[in-house]
Order: C-alpha cells, then structure tokens, then sequence
C-alpha cells in the first residue's frame, strides 16, 4: 500500500499532490500541512502534530470534515513528520511518498531526509519529491528513468559508501569511494533515458534533479 504523507515544509503544487494521491491508500496530513487539504479540497485520513503551526481556519475544515485527528504533545523524541511516517508504517504502507518534506527549517529537512534510511532499512520504498527534486536512500543496484540532461547526484548517509558500475552516466563510476567529508558525488548527468550503478558499499542518498 502507497501513503501519501504532507509535511508542512515548502508547500507542494497541486498537480504534484494529485499525481500522488490517485494511488494512495491513506493519506496523511502533518501539522500545518492542514493548509493543504482545505486549500486543494484533500480528503485525508488523518491530521498528526502537536498542530502548533495549524491555523484556525483549517483546524477548523479538519474537523467539519470529521477527519481524524492524532494530537501529538509539543515536547516529545520524534518529530511530527517521523511520527505520520511510523502511523503508516504500521497502517501496512511498503511505499510512501513525503511531499512538503523541505523547507525553511534544515534541522527538519535533514530529520526528514534521515527517515528515508528508516525506510530502506525496513524495506520500504520512499522518496522525498517537490517539482524538481526526488530523493531516496540506496544500496545496491539501481536503475534510473529520465532524460538527458538530469542531474543525478549521490552523498553518503553512512561511511562507505562506493559508486561503481555506471551506465548512461556522463562521469563513469568505477568503485569511486564518496566519502563522509568529501562530496565527489554531485552533479553527474545521464546521457540517455535510462541510467544504471551500483551502490557497492553502504548507505547512499540519491538525488535526481531537474532544472
């Protein structure tokens, strides 16, 4: 099953929400995400936060909509965005998708970014995505659909980490190690529809990018 999490970073387009939504079997709003159902007319399964940046108008079409609401307290271990991701975890999600997941603040952008490891660890499939950007952890094989000319980018989540074997690359990987402190891995460009490498050794964030 396919979650569809909304996080309260920059917001996401509407075409970019209903593209992931036809398939979703639950959908989450987190916090001031409840801006985003009112706005684009969501029906979401559930509302989770300490919704300490919930305004009153769309607290408000929360409840006439009779949605379901998880109160988180403010202090707390896990972030409200790491909760919703564990709410669909255990909802039985093998895929989720978080959108809103960047933002202004960092600390939760990269907490969000650490959760795609919490994924891949588990086996579950999960991406971060906006109009320009798909992020997810990896090991492994990887294949990758896109155009010519998109930005393949690779930084370590974890000591490690080799590239090799590449494909379709326009800077070939051959057991390149990318370390913790040196990012050697950013901004390699496919050269055809399809690229492919392999995570050889520890845990990797790819991100493809489009301009």
């Amino acid at each position: 099953m396919k979650a569809l999490i909304l996080a309260n970073g920059n917001k996401p387009g509407y075409t970019l929400v209903m593209e992931h939504i036809k398939d979703a079997g639950i959908v989450l709003a987190v916090d001031g995400a409840a801006r985003l159902v009112r706005e684009y007319g969501i029906r979401a399964d559930a509302l989770i936060g300490d919704l300490d940046s919930v305004q009153p108008v769309d607290l408000s079409f929360i409840e006439e909509q009779n949605i379901k609401i998880i109160r988180l307290r403010r202090e707390k271990d896990e972030t409200d965005t790491h909760t919703a991701f564990d709410y669909a975890v255990q909802a039985g999600a093998d895929e989720i998708v978080l959108l809103g997941a960047l933002g202004k603040r960092f600390d939760h952008s990269f907490g969000n970014v650490m959760l795609l490891t919490r994924a891949l660890k588990r086996g579950i499939k999960a991406v971060i995505a906006d109009e320009k950007n798909t992020l997810f952890a990896a090991q492994g094989f990887l294949r990758l659909t896109g155009k010519p000319g998109d930005i393949v980018s690779i930084l370590p989540l974890s000591e490690g980490v080799v590239a090799d074997g590449s494909r379709g690359l326009k800077y070939p990987l051959n057991c390149l190690p990318i370390p913790l402190d040196y990012p050697v891995g950013v901004s390699n460009e496919m050269t055809a529809d399809e690229a492919a490498f392999e995570i050889a050794g520890g845990i990797a964030l790819i991100a493809l990018s489009r301009d």
